[in-house]
């Protein structure tokens, strides 16, 4: 007797109209927890979505913007998951029986993510030898005859994420690696090292790569008890689905109903017709004439340069699903503007697309700038033009998008950041993908402070760490104390070096004790403690007093001295390497000793512990034990704080700004 297998879930909807997709989602939703109430109570909804910029909008379009009889207006029982992550935590192993009360395993914890995978890495380059076949890596990251410890970290990164893609991108090559002697695909004899690398890293944990998850994905799924969990699944809008992504759809939707929601710009099949540039080169390479006629059928400009990740996608989509998938009506947008032509011609695929007649308009606006500040003045300019206007417009109605958003947030914080928020003209404004770590002072200040080891404790950097407001409060300083410790500095003649040793070691020349910050706070304490008092008659101190400090402001001198201490503790721990795990728990210390938790800085300080945390994980995970230098430790934290990105207030009604790039888009009035 036949196993019964339970029915096909995996429900596929693509469109035109992002907005009519997003109401279908939500309509889905709540006839569901209408007809099921108590379910509904029980286990939560899961949206999934490729980023933090679509989550936003589908709960301000859901809250703010939908149809009022579509649904109740409560978005509760409802998870938002990121795409990449929701894939990496449902297909690793199943939790063990002592994690069964968290049923979702923490992806960072896998031996194969990526950052662990990059301590394999790492540990290979700098201590294995590396034979012939791996003499290109030993060239690269040898210096003075040895491997260098921060060239080995940095080509493990590199290559961790290219592993991490061929599994994604390539399996079927990867698994070819995986077999002894196996060189498929290997373009160059120059690059025979990569197979024999992978099978290095995997060698007796075969079982746990990304490779064996797509391998096993029924027997992976079937043990998560996902579907004790979740009722329904729904994927909105992913920029890009490779085949292993699809098969992971499919086959969840064989425990638990499905919902796949993709973006297709145009109704006819325009996967397969020809473009422009692709016609012409091929006419050109044969030496053929280009056909007049033939032009007409070839695909719209516009919707080549879509991209091919969204083509292929949807391409693969209809493959899999042998053309069974539905669509809202693709309704055609009015051509009475011309981005409306423009939308209708390109949901029309270029074939058989009038020139439509309307009056000008500014509908699409082209403005001609000399230089970046005056881009962001003319867009506000634009945008008030636009809320005087449009009636109903909302800040949240509005994403601009920059190809180079770092270089652009200075500009646009200068002209749109006001003091006075209420005023009629200003516009509020969120930066999404700006970096957490170049936002916070904090960060600035903890990255100063992991270079201590390599530092001459010059006197001005270490007064410009006191001008960090959460590290002055936790040493007692408040604003106007700064100017009174530089003013005793000076005078005490601290201009850099610990002492004159560390001096001697930080510049091979044999300098004085004078001027170094052991002797200034010397000088400064023996002033106190002398006060006006006169120095016995042919008395020759070895340390001149500096009589500055008076009364209660030795307090001040006490917390300068304590701040100087403790950077001098993590400077001695910082010149010997150590286990992650002792680095971690070091830096756990220097976080709390150096900056106050409050409610301005709690945030900065929980994005440090976060990424002090990965490193633990991340080492724990690759079995890592070996010590490492704080040039290595810092260069993975820097690379970690680079990664987290700030606007944590997307939810906000404002104008968003943010990088041009696949799904970081969302449905707006003006873009």
């Amino acid at each position: 007797m036949s196993e019964t297998k339970p029915p096909f879930h995996l429900e596929i909807i693509w469109d035109n109209n992002p907005e009519a997709l997003a109401d279908d989602l939500f309509a889905k939703m709540g006839r569901q927890k209408a007809d099921s109430p108590a379910e509904a109570l029980r286990r939560r909804f899961c949206i999934v979505t490729p980023t933090r910029i679509q989550q936003a909008w589908l709960q301000q379009r859901f809250l703010y913007d939908l149809p009022r009889p579509i649904t109740p207006h409560v978005l509760a029982q409802v998870d938002f998951e990121l795409l990449n992550y929701f894939l990496s935590a449902w297909l690793l192993p199943p939790p063990s029986a002592e994690n069964a009360a968290n049923p979702r395993p923490d992806p960072d914890k896998h031996p194969f993510a990526v950052k662990s995978l990059r301590w394999k890495i790492y540990d290979f380059l700098l201590h294995q030898p590396l034979e012939d076949e791996f003499a290109p890596l030993r060239r690269y990251i040898a210096r003075e005859g040895r491997p260098d410890p921060r060239r080995c970290f940095k080509l493990a990164g590199r290559l961790a994420k290219l592993l991490d893609e061929y599994q994604t991108y390539r399996p079927e090559m990867m698994h070819a690696w995986s077999r002894p002697g196996n060189r498929a695909d290997v373009p160059d004899e120059a690059l025979a090292w990569e197979p024999e690398l992978w099978r290095r890293l995997i060698a007796g944990q075969e079982d746990q790569t990304l490779l064996a998850a797509y391998r096993n994905m029924e027997s992976i799924i079937a043990r998560s008890g996902i579907e004790d969990i979740y009722p329904h699944i729904f994927i909105y809008m992913p920029s890009a689905l490779p085949p292993p992504h699809l098969h992971f759809f499919r086959t969840l939707g064989e425990r638990l109903p499905v919902t796949l929601y993709l973006y297709n710009p145009a109704r006819e099949n325009w996967f397969d017709s020809d473009s422009l540039k692709r016609h012409i080169r091929r006419n050109t390479l044969q030496e053929r004439p280009v056909d007049d006629g033939q032009l007409l059928d070839l695909r719209h400009p516009l919707l080549e340069a879509y991209g091919r990740g969204c083509r292929d996608a949807n391409a693969s989509t209809l493959e899999l699903t042998e053309g069974q998938i539905d669509d809202l009506g693709f309704a055609a947008p009015a051509a009475d503007t011309l981005l409306g032509a423009l939308q209708q011609s390109i949901g029309a695929g270029g074939h058989g697309a009038g020139a439509p007649t309307f009056t000008a308009d500014a509908s699409i606006q082209l403005h001609r700038c000399h230089g970046k500040m005056r881009e962001v003045e003319i867009l506000r300019d634009q945008l008030l033009a636009c809320f005087e206007q449009m009636p109903g417009l909302q800040p949240r109605h509005i994403q601009v998008q920059t190809a180079d958003l770092n270089e652009y947030a200075p500009y646009i914080e200068a002209v749109f950041a006001t003091d006075h928020p209420n005023a009629r003209d200003a516009i509020p404004f969120i930066i999404a993908d700006r970096v957490a770590a170049g936002e916070s002072r904090i960060s600035e200040a903890f990255r100063q402070l992991l270079e201590l080891s390599d530092s001459r404790f010059l006197a001005t950097s270490l007064l410009e760490l006191l001008r960090c407001d959460g590290l002055a409060r936790q040493f007692g300083f408040a604003a106007e104390d700064i100017h009174l410790v530089a003013h005793w500095m000076n005078q005490a003649g601290i201009r850099w070096g610990r002492d004159r040793h560390h001096r001697r070691k930080a510049s091979q020349a044999d300098f004085t004790e004078a001027t170094t910050w052991t002797y200034g706070l010397d000088r400064l304490f023996l002033g106190y403690a002398l006060g006006q008092e006169p120095l016995p008659d042919g008395a020759r101190p070895t340390v001149i007093p500096c009589d500055l400090v008076e009364g209660e402001r030795a307090i001040q001198l006490g917390n300068l001295a304590r701040f100087y201490e403790q950077l001098v503790a993590f400077a001695e721990f910082s010149k010997d390497a150590h286990s992650l795990e002792e680095w971690a728990a070091r830096l756990e210390k220097l976080v709390d000793d150096f900056f106050l938790s409050d409610n301005e800085t709690y945030r900065d300080i929980g994005v440090l512990k976060s990424a002090i945390r990965l490193l633990r994980t991340s080492a724990r995970a690759a079995d890592f034990t070996i010590p490492v230098p704080i040039a290595v430790v810092r260069d993975f934290l820097s690379g970690q704080l680079a990664e987290i990105t700030g606007g944590g207030e997307l939810n906000r009604n404002a104008v968003i700004f943010s990088s041009l790039r696949p799904g970081s888009s969302a449905p707006r009035k003006v873009q």
